[in-house]
């Protein structure tokens, strides 16, 4: 059985502010009972995303957005 899975996070500010640094742990683990097949996270404003593994050995991806923004949107696919 396969599933395609999609969440979008969005901020919307009042005001813009000035920086954004997150963590996302959206990424599904492969283990003996699933496999994740494929994996995509886009981020608006474009930002560079890292990504490294936890003790626990789950994928954290990080980024941040420098600058003036009024949204902030995050989708994983």
């Amino acid at each position: 059985m396969y599933y395609a899975v999609t969440h979008l996070t969005l901020y919307k500010y009042s005001h813009a502010i000035t920086d954004s640094v997150m963590e996302v742990r959206m990424h599904p683990r492969s283990d003996g009972h699933q496999r994740c097949l494929r994996f995509n996270l886009e981020v608006a404003p474009k930002s560079k995303v890292f990504s490294y593994r936890d003790y626990l050995g789950n994928t954290i991806n990080t980024f941040n957005v420098p600058g003036a923004h009024e949204r902030l949107a995050v989708k994983a696919e």
